[in-house]
């Protein structure tokens, strides 16, 4: 049968490439001679069941390229996941509109729906390449060496450490220690993407925690002590996902922290949560994701048009010396509702992460760190008695 429209979606927190997924799949689908329409669904797969949709067959290249700049979900995101029971009027939807191909992107629920979609296909016995395009900041999906998004958000995360850690340098005579959360809360990637942006082993985050070890209520304190003996001010990176017994259901782990710090050493503490800005912002966007972004988005067209549904693209990293990606497929069932940790290689002794770790990282940053400098003035003796 020849493959007529197009269908495509996005779920889950928004990223700052996620729009440039969505390009690249309307231009590779405005390319292919089998497609015949492509339409966007608002909302994710909500918008779809209640046939939410826009035509998207002949938006402009210069528009599209505009879109792809642009942060967050322009087509609307959702976290709703497809009940067993509602395959049926899916597919309905997607026979109304002779809908052959859909491509969805997100995490690890938008792959879980890309199986229930494809599982309420077979079972109606209706033509659909199902296939999912890897979209989350948390980088926590098996199957492939990163996601689109991840780049950018470690990006972002390791300028803010960076910069939250010169301005509690300079305000150290009124703040002791900035606990700096981050997102994730059962992998610790974007955690460990904070450590990017030292120039020396000595920068912040001087402390750091990751939800794949267990968390030292009594450890943290002596930690944090320790860090502030040496230099005089401490900032800790914190995953939101750091189980801690005695905190308060929905309290931030970086509050409850914070409390215990004030109360227990006695040291000025403040928190900083970046929430959506970490993962939806311009202001750290990876060249190198923005490309690859595109390219999977591409590359999901290209494996509907081929038939090829019930997988996930992939980014597989090339051996060589220069770091190069290029596309793969996995299948959907491997990757829903499956999630990949930090691997042990990537975290060092005493709860850091690895040279491995930076080695995999660096490269997803895209162009280099701005660098920051220092004035180096020599100190002059005093002449007066102490003040």
């Amino acid at each position: 049968m020849s493959r007529r429209g197009l269908l495509v979606g996005q779920a889950g927190g928004s990223t700052t490439v996620v729009n440039a997924c969505l390009a690249g799949v309307i231009i590779e689908a405005q390319q292919q001679a089998g497609i015949t329409h492509i339409y966007g669904m608002q909302n994710g797969i909500f918008g779809a069941l209640h046939e939410r949709l826009v035509d998207l067959t002949h938006v402009s290249r210069e528009r599209l390229d505009l879109v792809a700049q642009t942060p967050a979900s322009t087509l609307g995101a959702s976290r709703r996941a497809l009940d067993e029971q509602e395959g049926a009027r899916l597919i309905a939807v997607l026979k109304a509109h002779d809908i052959r191909m859909l491509v969805y992107m997100g995490g690890r629920e938008a792959m879980q729906t890309c199986c229930r979609v494809e599982r309420a296909a077979r079972e109606h016995a209706y033509d659909l390449a199902v296939v999912g395009v890897p979209k989350t900041a948390a980088n926590d999906l098996p199957c492939t060496d990163h996601t689109p998004g991840y780049g950018s958000a470690a990006r972002t995360l390791a300028l803010a450490v960076r910069d939250a850690a010169r301005d509690l340098e300079a305000m150290s005579s009124v703040a002791d220690v900035v606990l700096f959360e981050v997102m994730g809360r059962e992998s610790g990637w974007l955690a460990a993407a904070t450590t990017l942006g030292r120039a020396n082993p000595d920068e912040a985050p001087h402390l750091l925690y990751l939800p794949e070890l267990p968390f030292d209520g009594d450890a943290f304190l002596g930690d944090v002590q320790r860090q502030y003996d040496e230099r005089g001010y401490v900032l800790a990176a914190v995953s939101e996902g750091v189980y801690m017994p005695g905190s308060v259901p929905g309290e931030p782990v970086t509050a409850y922290l914070a409390g215990r710090v004030r109360d227990a050493l006695g040291l000025r503490a403040r928190e900083i949560r970046m929430d959506a800005l970490q993962r939806s912002n311009t202001l750290g966007v990876s060249t190198t994701d923005l490309v690859e972004a595109t390219l999977v988005g591409r590359e999901a067209v290209r494996q509907a048009v081929r038939g090829a549904g019930g997988q996930m693209v992939t980014l597989v990293r090339v051996p060589a010396p220069t770091y190069r990606c290029t596309t793969g497929a996995a299948p959907l069932d491997q990757i829903a509702g499956a999630v990949r940790t930090l691997p042990a290689e990537f975290i060092a002794p005493g709860g850091d992460v690895s040279a491995a770790f930076r080695a995999y990282a660096e490269p997803l940053l895209g162009d280099p760190l701005p660098p920051h400098g220092r004035l180096g003035g020599k100190p002059i003796s005093p002449r007066l008695p102490v003040y």
